[in-house]
């Protein structure tokens, strides 16, 4: 009886969970890009001073490209909250940093997923690799994991064809 009872109980957790997850919209406040003030792409470059790339509103071309990201960014497909978020000490993924017109931001990265490795000299070190398809968005306190394959190719160097033109 008492094993039933937490199964129903676990049944209805993950169906709420669901439920949450399913409502949440992975655009984060941006119906437009008038809903942007300033675009960088932070290409967290492994030498002190990291490297950003700002995208301008007022240039056809830079606005072609944030036009297109926005595009994906709307059709993308939630996988759900994201679970643990890497941290990169120097060097790591680009990451595209919107500030919106009502002062949040957005940041846009590769998905990395992270394992611990323990070392026979008693250290740990963390293996990282990214995740084929997937972004993380992260907006506040919000961190979501989506599903982007034209979102995950800019990011993750297609932005060099586009800013080069």
């Amino acid at each position: 009886m008492f094993r039933c009872s937490i199964q129903k109980y676990v049944v209805l957790l993950l169906i709420s969970v669901t439920l949450l997850l399913s409502g949440c919209s992975v655009n984060p406040n941006i119906t437009s890009i008038g809903d942007i003030r300033t675009v960088n792409l932070n290409l967290n470059s492994i030498p002190p001073g990291n490297k950003s790339i700002p995208l301008h509103l007022d240039d056809p071309g830079d606005k072609e490209i944030i036009s297109k990201i926005l595009g994906w960014l709307n059709a993308a497909e939630l996988v759900g909250a994201d679970q643990a978020y890497a941290i990169q000490m120097s060097g790591g993924p680009p990451v595209l940093e919107m500030e919106l017109e009502n002062g949040d931001y957005v940041y846009i990265e590769p998905e990395l997923d992270s394992k611990i490795n323990n070392l026979a000299n008693g250290n740990s070190e963390i293996e990282t690799r990214p995740v084929h398809d997937q972004v993380v968005v992260r907006s506040g306190e919000k961190v979501f994991r989506v599903n982007s394959t034209g979102l995950y190719a800019w990011i993750s160097g297609g932005w060099i064809e586009d800013i080069n033109k």
